[in-house]
């Protein structure tokens, strides 16, 4: 669909498909590329807020700590219907990185708010 119609109206929500497939299956470089194309090429599109999201979630997935919370900061802050999902995820990826006091501070912020 991408490759014969690149500017019908569903060209950004089959970029977000194609990324969460490979979110889906673990394959997360590839979700990450889909979700950065749909960013850059559709940014006025819906989808891009989920996609910012599941961009975070696929570097924190790949263990990439560092730059899945700087994403996911940005998803917390801008987009106000997906700042809970966030907020756990930021929480969850010190947890993982074994941080638990700073996870449990999170968690209480996250459970405050």
């Amino acid at each position: 669909m991408l490759k014969r119609w690149p500017r019908s109206r569903w060209a950004d929500d089959a970029l977000f498909l194609i990324g969460m497939s490979y979110y889906q299956q673990g394959m997360y470089a590839k979700a990450v590329r889909h979700f950065d194309q749909l960013s850059l090429v559709f940014p006025g599109s819906g989808l891009v807020p989920e996609a910012q999201l599941y961009h975070g979630l696929s570097l924190l997935a790949d263990k990439q700590y560092g730059p899945a919370r700087v994403r996911l900061e940005e998803v917390r802050t801008r987009h106000r219907r997906l700042a809970d999902a966030a907020s756990f995820a930021l929480a969850r990826s010190l947890l993982d990185r074994d941080e638990p006091e700073q996870a449990i501070d999170s968690l209480a912020r996250f459970y405050e708010r």
